[in-house]
């Protein structure tokens, strides 16, 4: 990241020495190789990654893989016993045999995940649950650089005169994985970005011009819009000369680079969905370059009765379709909100 980010920040360190006690993991099933598994959904479900999963496998030196789901289903939940919590409770309890100790000798319980098995309560609630734990705990909606800050809690713990403090990562990202939805999610627009995540550096220059060109500004607001006439050509010229100011394009592929974030938040946005069931409006444009049309009737997987509305509009519905979004939105609140 040295062509688009500052010099790293001086290193923080302490010099408590630290004793581990144990360790376990749990894994689900047997192990997979990489080109079976793209093999399975390229003949289940119609998606052939085969091509670019192998290649990121190899550069990720990834083998084989282990999957709590049996890939039956585009959408299915996990095998019996192989929920996240439950793997990570047999986890610790493995740590805990190692360590000599029981859940009862446990002053602090940490937890961090990005794929929890529901929104709330928390993971490691359930965990604690499955391992008859009844102290206190807390928990990191993080994937890698959740167990880093993880140590830095349990430290804090540990310096304060603490017992001993369990730490238990867990993810169970196959059962998120909707092969519909992956095939929305791709193409000429999103693979350049995707390779980006993968390597800023070997691809910055490419998504700097996807994020900051003229001609990027303009097709974010056209897209493939039949009707270029009804548009303000100040919409993209203007976004455009903010974007041409020095600095920009850095602070632009700052920003995207930690979009990655969001689509490995999407499992519990979508666990939040399906348990509270909120009024959900959404109104989609057609001609979005982003996001296909087709996107749009997901919100109906966990929300049966979201009222979806496909305009005849752009990523950014309110350059065309002010009035109709606007009589939605209306009529939406008159129908949802208790007068």
């Amino acid at each position: 990241m040295n062509a688009i980010r500052d010099p790293a920040p001086p290193v923080w360190t302490d010099p408590a020495p630290l004793r581990v006690l144990g360790m376990g993991t749990a894994l689900p099933g047997l192990p997979v190789e990489t080109g079976a598994l793209l093999s399975l959904v390229a003949t289940r479900f119609g998606l052939d990654l085969r091509t670019r999963g192998l290649a990121v496998a190899r550069k990720l030196g990834v083998e084989t893989r282990h999957v709590c789901r049996p890939f039956d289903h585009p959408v299915e939940g996990p095998r019996p016993g192989q929920r996240n919590p439950e793997l990570a409770a047999r986890a610790v309890r493995g740590a805990l045999d190692e360590a000599r100790l029981t859940p009862r000798d446990l002053s602090y319980l940490i937890g961090h995940t990005a794929t929890p098995a529901i929104a709330l309560p928390a993971n490691v609630a359930q965990v604690a649950a499955g391992l008859d734990y009844h102290g206190p705990f807390a928990e990191f909606r993080q994937a890698c650089t959740g167990f880093v800050n993880a140590l830095v809690f349990a430290l804090g713990l540990l310096r304060a005169g603490s017992g001993p403090v369990a730490v238990v990562g867990s993810e169970t990202g196959s059962v998120h994985f909707d092969p519909r939805r992956a095939a929305a999610d791709s193409g000429p627009l999103w693979d350049p970005r995707k390779a980006f995540w993968a390597d800023p550096d070997a691809n910055a220059e490419t998504v700097r011009q996807n994020l900051v060109s003229p001609a990027a500004a303009k097709q974010r607001h056209l897209g493939t819009s039949p009707h270029p006439e009804r548009y303000d050509p100040d919409l993209w010229t203007d976004e455009a000369a903010f974007l041409a100011r020095p600095g920009q394009d850095r602070i632009q592929l700052d920003l995207f680079y930690d979009y990655r974030t969001n689509p490995a938040a999407y499992p519990s946005w979508q666990a939040w969905l399906r348990e509270r069931q909120p009024p959900l409006l959404v109104a989609w444009g057609r001609h979005d370059p982003s996001f296909d049309a087709a996107e749009a009737e997901a919100y109906k997987k966990d929300v049966p009765g979201a009222e979806v509305h496909v305009l005849d509009a752009g990523h950014f519905a309110l350059d065309e379709a002010v009035a109709e979004v606007a009589e939605l939105i209306r009529s939406f609140m008159d129908r949802s909100v208790a007068k």
